[in-house]
């Protein structure tokens, strides 16, 4: 990412008291799970809601049947572009 950190497929993360339990009862099952403070976890969740959303929008919107492996491999610079906007569009907003 543009952080410099790995992104893995189907991982979670948590946070708060019991973090540490909950990482370990996923990892036990073969699910990463990153633990931190709130602040974290909520970045996290926005990115992965946005994920969520540009992909599944880019590929209801083709007239072919696509697969996220196909928006990945040949839609990278709309995907790019309208995650781009979206983030832009969520900077200073309150997170829910």
């Amino acid at each position: 990412d543009a952080g410099g950190e790995d992104k893995w497929a189907g991982e979670t993360a948590t946070c708060g008291k019991w973090a540490g339990a909950v990482a370990e009862r996923f990892e036990a099952h073969g699910i990463r799970c990153k633990t931190g403070f709130y602040r974290e976890w909520r970045r996290l969740m926005w990115e992965r809601a946005s994920f969520d959303a540009v992909f599944n929008l880019i590929g209801a919107v083709r007239k072919e049947p696509t697969t996220l492996k196909d928006l990945a491999l040949y839609y990278e610079e709309e995907e790019s572009d309208m995650l781009w906007q979206v983030t832009r569009n969520l900077l200073g907003w309150v997170a829910v």
